[in-house]
């Protein structure tokens, strides 16, 4: 089935306006990344087998008749798929089974309680809930159940685990957009100058973890994607779209003038995959071994949109709600790419 056709109206009403704005300034593209050019990919169509090898849909079991209230972010370990919608609600799931294993809804300024949850995230036997107005992480075992919050420097929007600390998108566009801090939220280092304004987010994700647990950010209307790395961001990979690069002062600019921006990044060892906003979400594959790229809507086999929200391993991990029929009730499934080799 294809992709639907998501216009700028869709995503619009998806994206955070944020309350301060900044200059702009012009950053060259490192002569060290791999630059990646997307073209054609407003009448091209991918054929899903030709990087997926197997895809796998698993029906949520939520207890007691709920539904996940729209995805806002999710994580995965080996046993567990972990969910925060846009209720505030996170739900823990059994990675083989798809049965509800836990699920708490703590909103409030108490331990353990979270105010305006952005994102999630796990490492080993920890949860981590990024909290938005709070300016803290809230971490929780994989039973959800409380174990600390760790006060951080300011608001950030995103985060990501790293082996000493975090990092954090910072949306403050007078200073750095990566903060770096410890575990105990101190404050290590900060990078990467704002390069545009951003009134609008127009990206589902600024940090992606690639298939060997590496950590990229996803820099917002730059179409770059930076590598952390020995304590530092380097540029990795950068976007060329039709050979045109993003001129905008304020983020808000590349939807109206329609150019193609990046909004997710999926990096394993054989595909660089990136989601991006052009006239609709479309998808782009760099094959790593002949530096060949294909850009356009993935055309699938199952009833469902192709928007993958993260990888795990060398599958990508997508959740969308059902509709409803004569026999079942809406509710949500569980979609796995298994990446060819």
């Amino acid at each position: 089935m294809k992709k639907n056709n998501y216009t700028y109206a869709v995503i619009l009403s998806l994206v955070l306006p944020l309350l301060a704005t900044g200059c702009g300034s012009t950053r060259l593209t490192d002569p060290a990344a791999t630059v990646i050019d997307a073209v054609d990919y407003d009448s091209h169509e991918i054929d899903d087998r030709s990087f997926i090898a197997r895809t796998k849909t698993m029906e949520l079991k939520m207890k007691d008749g709920a539904l996940l209230a729209g995805i806002h972010d999710i994580c995965a370990d080996e046993q567990q798929l972990y969910v925060l919608d846009q209720m505030k609600t996170i739900t823990s799931f059994n990675m083989h089974t798809g049965v509800q294993t836990a699920r708490i809804d703590k909103v409030g300024h108490a331990a353990g309680e979270y105010v305006n949850p952005m994102a999630i995230t796990c490492s080993k036997d920890t949860v981590y809930v990024l909290d938005l107005s709070d300016f803290k992480i809230v971490c929780y075992n994989t039973k959800l159940q409380y174990l600390r919050s760790i006060r951080l420097p300011g608001a950030a929007l995103d985060f990501a685990k790293v082996s000493d600390g975090f990092l954090l998108f910072n949306p403050n566009p007078s200073e750095p957009q990566v903060i770096h801090i410890d575990n105990n939220g101190k404050s290590l280092g900060s990078y990467l100058p704002a390069s545009t304004s951003l009134d609008l987010i127009l990206s589902d994700k600024a940090f992606s973890e690639g298939e060997n647990g590496n950590v990229y950010f996803i820099a917002p209307a730059t179409n770059a994607i930076y590598l952390w790395q020995n304590g530092a961001l380097n540029e990795a990979f950068k976007l060329n779209f039709d050979s045109q690069e993003v001129e905008a002062e304020r983020s808000s600019e590349i939807i109206k003038k329609q150019k193609a921006n990046v909004m997710n990044a999926f990096v394993s060892h054989n595909y660089v995959m990136t989601l991006f906003l052009a006239k609709f979400v479309t998808f782009s594959i760099y094959r790593r071994s002949t530096g060949k790229t294909e850009s356009g809507l993935v055309n699938i086999s199952i009833p469902y949109p192709f928007w993958p929200k993260i990888l795990h391993g060398n599958t990508l991990i997508d959740i969308e709600e059902t509709s409803p029929s004569k026999t079942q009730k809406t509710g949500n499934v569980a979609i796995f790419y298994e990446l060819r080799k």
